[in-house]
């Protein structure tokens, strides 16, 4: 594969997308702290039209930016783009089925979880990488640790109706994952 080096900004443009439209839906239509991103958009239906639609935009450009920079500028496996766009399907699907109650929410937890927990293999792939700087290998470990530390207080939590901040693990957990992405991006 060729790297596209005119597709390099495309990964933090993708993230930039994703941090303000979500910033936007927390903050214009508040379900609380202790709400996912995705109960916040199941509150109404022009919410999760306004979902789907931040999502149709962000995850193709980042799929982009991936299939044209990440993955040949790294030097990552092709597993990179398998579990990639396993993720954005699946991710695309919670969009589709939202949190608002029944087989529903069952469904979006599951394929939310299902999602989620492939970014850490992705995640992975770009710290074993051949390519990339000591400073970008150490901050994408600590973004893993980071990750691994919130399935697992999530996981610990027997009642999940006991878990508490659950926007800000969310916003913690793709936030190490996407730091940990830019990272390797721009500190080469």
């Amino acid at each position: 594969m060729e790297v596209i080096a005119a597709n390099k900004p495309l990964g933090a443009v993708a993230v930039l997308i994703l941090v303000f439209g979500l910033t936007i839906l927390a903050l214009r239509w508040p379900q609380g702290i202790h709400a996912t991103f995705s109960r916040h958009a199941a509150a109404q239906k022009k919410t999760i039209i306004y979902y789907i639609v931040l999502f149709l935009l962000a995850l193709p450009t980042l799929l982009v930016f991936f299939i044209t920079w990440l993955v040949p500028a790294l030097h990552l496996s092709k597993w990179f783009i398998v579990l990639a766009v396993t993720s954005m399907v699946l991710q695309h699907a919670v969009t589709l089925i939202p949190e608002i109650g029944g087989w529903r929410s069952k469904w979006h937890g599951i394929l939310t979880a299902c999602s989620a927990l492939l970014l850490i293999p992705m995640l992975f792939l770009i710290i074993i990488a051949p390519i990339g700087t000591t400073g970008s290998k150490l901050i994408s470990v600590a973004c893993l640790v980071v990750m691994a530390s919130i399935v697992t207080y999530q996981l610990l939590i027997a009642d999940k109706q006991k878990l508490r901040y659950l926007l800000f693990l969310q916003a913690g957990y793709y936030g190490a994952f996407f730091t940990a992405m830019l990272t390797v991006t721009y500190l080469q």
